[in-house]
């Protein structure tokens, strides 16, 4: 279940470590919020457009484009994030060999 209240917590956190660099506090604040959306990877990494894709490199390909969503994302809230996270796992997805976009017949 999502809890929003938790996202924005975790996302000030991030943001306060950013403002005041303090870098173990920063890779924790990541980490905690990569925690937070890995059931949105793991769904993403199990949609019907990358059916065709081993499932272990397309749950790997999903946390590896959450957490780089997640280092480019600078905002202070979570408003907005879960549409960029899921665009930038569906850029990343797609891009891999075998995946297709929906109704799509997969490239070989």
């Amino acid at each position: 279940m999502y809890d929003g209240a938790a996202a924005e917590e975790l996302w000030l956190a991030l943001a306060r470590a950013r403002e005041h660099y303090a870098p173990l506090v920063l890779t924790a604040a990541e980490e905690a919020l990569l925690k937070f959306y890995l059931p949105l990877a793991r769904e993403m990494s199990g949609s019907k457009s990358v059916a065709g894709v081993d499932s272990t490199v397309a749950e790997h390909t999903a946390e590896v484009a959450l957490a780089h969503a997640i280092a480019g994302w600078d905002q202070r809230t979570s408003e907005g994030f879960d549409g960029y996270a899921c665009a930038t796992m569906a850029f990343r997805l797609l891009d891999l060999p075998g995946a297709c976009a929906e109704g799509a017949p997969a490239l070989q």
